[in-house]
């Protein structure tokens, strides 16, 4: 019975998992389009696109307000970023990317082996 339970907690996981990673994440209003996908080994893999080569900022913070991550983007049409959270402690972060008074957000959840992302409408 404790293997049937298991069995079935870890499948509702990964499909939640497969199902927030396969999704593609609604894009903001306007000029700045965010697409966010957890990758394996705590990656969280960023794009951003349509810039119109204004200066735009992604910043990671915890529920708390203290920054992991922040990183000013200049003078770029679209862009790749790779956010390593290895070394951030488990929890909810909130991902933001400001771009003109435009701002887009995605909470994040970092477990023991796994990183989600929630949608937001922004």
């Amino acid at each position: 019975m404790k293997n049937l339970v298991q069995m079935l907690v870890l499948a509702s996981v990964l499909f939640c998992s497969s199902y927030v990673q396969a999704a593609p994440l609604p894009t903001s209003p306007g000029d700045l389009l965010v697409k966010l996908v957890p990758q394996a080994d705590n990656l969280l893999l960023l794009r951003l696109s349509n810039l119109q080569q204004a200066n735009t900022t992604v910043t990671l913070m915890n529920l708390d307000g203290e920054t992991y991550f922040n990183r000013q983007i200049h003078k770029h049409n679209g862009y790749l970023l790779k956010i390593n959270l290895e070394n951030a402690p488990e929890g909810r972060y909130v991902l933001r990317v400001s771009q003109k008074g435009e701002v887009a957000t995605r909470v994040i959840y970092k477990g023991s082996d796994q990183v989600l992302v929630s949608y937001n409408n922004d």
